[in-house]
């Protein structure tokens, strides 16, 4: 239904806006109108401005650590909810993923220690430009506290699992930094009954981001270890593995009870 709108580039990087930002905009713009009048309207635009101009930042740090590790980015997408790098290929070793991951929030603190450092210096002079700046450093700083929850798809749910791929399987380490994720979605949406729904609507968000990710690392992984396995069962349905031999059985439901099932042995040879 909507579609994204290219920006430009920024390093190289096409920097696109999701059709549901513009709609953020015109109901902040609305509702500052209406509470305040033209001052509040403007003022809320302007922070929702600069917020995301911080969120590219954010998602630049992603990409660009990523570019110095041989992995290009497609793009970065700005919605409602944050920025989305988009990387060519996923990472293959767990300490680039570190890397990638950690060098988001690792802008977000610099920033906010830019901010402090000039809020100390020009608020004595312009106590206006002074408040300005302490709400660039509490942005930041809840950036980047927001960023490194255990959860996908937030940065710290993929560090956790950068983390213990290192110490072990990378699959099994999406597993577990998946499911801490679901607990944290449970998290918020019980916070959510109690202080504002927009926590509910994050616990939503999270809960499918880290199935998601699960899901999407299982059949890449599939894939990988088991190709032939992987494009057959696509085609005949789920596999099933002969306790006696090595041989896998692939079958499928079908209205046509005379369709021959399709057996492989363990080197992917086609038996029948």
């Amino acid at each position: 239904m909507f579609k994204s709108y290219s920006l430009g580039k920024i390093a190289g990087i096409e920097l696109k806006m999701h059709g549901t930002f513009f709609l953020l905009i015109a109901f902040l713009a609305l509702s500052g109108l209406i509470s305040g009048g033209t001052t509040t309207m403007v003022v809320e635009v302007l922070f929702v401005l600069t917020l995301f101009g911080v969120v590219v930042l954010h998602e630049l740090g992603h990409a660009l650590t990523a570019r110095r590790l041989g992995i290009p980015t497609r793009d970065i997408v700005l919605t409602p909810i944050g920025g989305i790098a988009s990387l060519a290929r996923i990472p293959t070793r767990p300490v680039h993923e570190l890397l990638i991951t950690a060098a988001g929030p690792a802008v977000n603190v610099v920033l906010a220690a830019l901010a402090y450092t000039a809020g100390l210096l020009v608020a004595p002079a312009s106590p206006v430009a002074g408040w300005a700046l302490s709400q660039l450093f509490w942005m930041n700083v809840i950036l980047a506290g927001f960023n490194l929850l255990p959860a996908f798809p937030m940065d710290g749910g993929r560090l956790l699992r950068a983390y213990l791929a290192m110490r072990g399987d990378y699959l099994q380490a999406t597993r577990t930094a998946a499911r801490i994720g679901r607990m944290m979605a449970w998290v918020f949406g019980l916070a959510g009954l109690f202080i504002t729904p927009m926590l509910i609507l994050i616990g939503v968000f999270v809960w499918f981001g880290a199935t998601a990710e699960e899901a999407a690392v299982a059949v890449r992984h599939r894939a990988a270890t088991h190709p032939l396995q992987f494009v057959v069962g696509s085609m005949f349905g789920r596999p099933t593995v002969d306790a006696e031999g090595p041989d896998i059985l692939f079958t499928r439901p079908s209205a046509r009870p005379r369709r021959p099932n399709v057996v492989v042995d363990a080197d992917y040879t086609i038996r029948r």
